[in-house]
């Protein structure tokens, strides 16, 4: 495990992220945000901040877009925990 891969690990355990990706120093992920619905979230590790949240997809009748889906129907990353 490198640095980038260690620090992101340390984060996502703080703020509750069970599925991210690491980019070089950018971690990656999506997240549930209530009514508001799904936003991707780029958080850089070297200024430890959030530097996108973007990309909304709103939350429509309780379906949740096919590609946040496994193969059995279950949601991926960490959707519902905000």
């Amino acid at each position: 495990m490198d640095w980038y891969e260690e620090k992101a690990l340390k984060y996502a355990e703080k703020i509750g992220v069970y599925e991210y990706n690491v980019n070089k120093r950018f971690m990656e992920y999506w997240s549930f945000y209530g009514s508001e619905g799904w936003y991707f979230v780029v958080y850089d590790l070297d200024k430890e901040k959030e530097v996108f949240r973007g990309a909304n997809i709103p939350f429509r009748d309780g379906v949740v877009p096919r590609f946040l889906l496994t193969d059995d129907g279950a949601t991926k990353y960490n959707y519902m925990t905000g």
